[in-house]
């Protein structure tokens, strides 16, 4: 096999056609490792190692501690690493790209999908995915007693679900209703995003209300394969009346029967990842990439 060669290239220097085309084709396609999803999340920071002419492909997100550069992980990106259409140049281009960022940075922390080359410089972590292919009776049959009795209170308590397209309305709803505070911190950057996904027709708000207003809101987004349940929040009405529940149930609804998987991109908390288990989701393992120096 002959010896890869990588380059690092900044966003200006790399050629998005072929980018674009690298990750639609890629055996571990995820919509958040997109030229324009990358470009909303870190304001067109991100950079790239590109092996060979755009055979397999590593998006980074840099940034200086004291000069020093140091690689991070951009927000509501859960799985990036390493895209290639060869399975048989994952183990070869997994150690180059490690090599090049022992090297070159002073610490990498990144989470990165399941393909990548597993070592001694990566933690497990969960998603929850559920196969939509069957119709939506056979998909309801898995769900469990406490998800099934969940929606049905939502149904009870009169709420009504429709799209929105009110995007200030829901980033606002967002920050009062987040309690880590991040939504407030990447306000911009989900506004870029869910605008860009409103042009490109492939995102949707999704809101839970009644005559007193909305309780709860979800943002998901679409690529050929995945539906991404990317953002939600409910108040204490939306929350007491499981509104969430409600919400994911429409979204199963409406691509049951059809070749989606429903992502529900997480999680590692463990109330989340039981809720998503009440739905029938399966576990998909990602990683975490951490190295520091001294590297050993």
């Amino acid at each position: 096999m002959l010896k890869s060669k990588l380059k690092y290239l900044e966003r200006e220097e790399i050629d998005i056609d072929k980018w674009d085309d690298i990750i639609k084709k890629s055996l571990q396609s995820r919509i958040y490792a997109y030229s324009w999803y990358l470009d909303a999340m870190t304001d067109h920071k991100w950079s790239a190692l590109i092996i060979d002419d755009y055979v397999s492909v590593f998006p980074i997100l840099v940034k200086k501690i004291l000069s020093i550069p140091y690689v991070t992980h951009p927000y509501l990106c859960q799985q990036l690493g390493l895209f290639t259409t060869d399975p048989g140049y994952m183990d070869q281009h997994s150690n180059i790209v490690i090599k090049y960022l022992k090297s070159n940075f002073l610490k990498t922390e990144t989470t990165i999908n399941s393909h990548f080359k597993v070592g001694k410089n990566i933690n497990f972590r969960s998603n929850h995915v559920l196969g939509l292919d069957p119709k939506y009776t056979d998909i309801f049959k898995n769900y469990n007693r406490n998800t099934r009795r969940n929606i049905n209170k939502a149904n009870e308590g009169e709420l009504i679900l429709s799209n929105s397209k009110d995007v200030p309305s829901f980033i606002e709803f967002m920050k009062t209703h987040d309690e880590t505070d991040v939504v407030r911190r990447i306000e911009k950057n989900i506004l870029a995003l869910v605008e860009t996904s409103f042009d490109k027709g492939n995102g949707t708000l999704i809101i839970a209300e009644d005559k007193l207003g909305i309780h709860s809101t979800a943002f998901y987004i679409m690529d050929e394969h995945r539906i991404y349940f990317l953002l939600c929040a409910s108040d204490e009405i939306g929350k007491e009346r499981k509104a969430m529940f409600f919400i994911i149930d429409e979204i199963i609804r409406r691509y049951a029967g059809q070749k989606f998987i429903f992502d529900f991109t997480g999680s590692n908390m463990e109330n989340i990842a039981r809720r998503n288990a009440g739905f029938g989701a399966d576990t998909e393992i990602y990683y975490h990439l951490n190295l520091r120096w001294p590297f050993f």
